[in-house]
């Protein structure tokens, strides 16, 4: 009986083990081949033409005092201090451009001389186009503004 049980343990790791040597082996399909292609006489090759760089626009920003709003020649004039210095720029507008004073759009014919206003602009073909511009409201102005907003109304 004892031999009986040692010869069927035998065959079932024998078993396990054909098992798992067959689980390990990978079959891979076969792939179909593909006719052999005429082979073409060569092209004159092109010369090779260098490959177009994506112009990376860089938006900068400056703050100051508007001096003059253009619509016509669609230019807005800022003045500014550049360390000591004082300097006056002038930039082209955008199609595009949106204007801002307290958060809400507004006209480009809006702005006046003399307002505080922070100019956005790119510089295209050597010159300096404004893309957006958002008027500066001194602190004591939203200061007015909040409490008129937060006060209770007159009964």
């Amino acid at each position: 009986m004892k031999t009986w049980v040692l010869v069927v343990a035998m065959l079932l790791v024998a078993v396990g083990c054909v098992t798992l040597a067959l689980a390990q082996e990978q079959v891979v399909p076969a792939q179909p081949t593909k006719p052999e292609q005429p082979v073409k006489p060569e092209q004159p090759t092109k010369p090779e033409q260098p490959a177009k760089t994506a112009t990376v626009v860089k938006t900068k920003a400056i703050g100051g005092e508007i001096v003059s709003v253009d619509t016509t020649a669609k230019t807005i004039s800022l003045k500014y201090k550049s360390g000591k210095t004082e300097k006056t720029e002038t930039f082209e507008i955008n199609p595009k451009l949106t204007v801002k004073k307290a958060g809400k759009i507004i006209a480009l014919t809006d702005l006046s001389a003399g307002e505080k206003v922070s100019v956005g602009y790119e510089i295209e073909a050597g010159k300096k186009v404004a893309t957006r511009i958002t008027v500066r409201i001194p602190p004591e102005k939203k200061e007015l503004k909040a409490k008129k907003e937060t006060a209770p109304a007159p009964k």
